[in-house]
């Protein structure tokens, strides 16, 4: 008896541009993981400093870095003549960018409060017209 194999196994795929959204956004946290697992093992086996910034379709900005982004970021500013505009204008939207997320998460979280403080006060009431009612 032979049996059929279940799985394709690994198999080479062309690295070409995946068109289908869903499994561009998979692929794309599964290879982030990849890299920064990458990324974590070049600074265990050599003791380097590494910082990986990796931005998706949706303009997140996804960190790595060993002992920390922002640490390693400040010593490569002191390091390199301030005539590399370009690399100050990364690590700043870098920076930029991981603000906005800050502010919107901010900004959902204030909503949500806002809304369950409005829930409170329906509740409070209606808790008080059922005490009126009893009695």
């Amino acid at each position: 008896m032979v049996q059929e194999k279940k799985t394709r196994g690994l198999q080479k795929i062309d690295i070409v541009k995946i068109e289908n959204e869903q499994n561009l956004q998979v692929t794309f946290r599964k290879r982030r993981a990849g890299l920064f697992k990458k990324a974590s093992e070049l600074c265990t086996l050599t003791g380097s400093k590494v910082t990986l910034v990796v931005f998706s379709l949706g303009k997140k900005a996804y960190c790595f870095g060993s002992p920390g982004v922002n640490a390693i970021i400040d010593r490569f500013e002191s390091q390199t003549p301030k005539s590399i505009d370009s690399s100050n204008l990364l690590l700043e939207a870098h920076r930029k960018i991981n603000v906005q997320h800050l502010n919107n998460e901010l900004t959902i979280l204030q909503n949500q409060f806002e809304a369950e403080k409005k829930r409170g006060k329906t509740l409070n009431q209606q808790r008080k017209v059922g005490e009126t009612c009893h009695w």
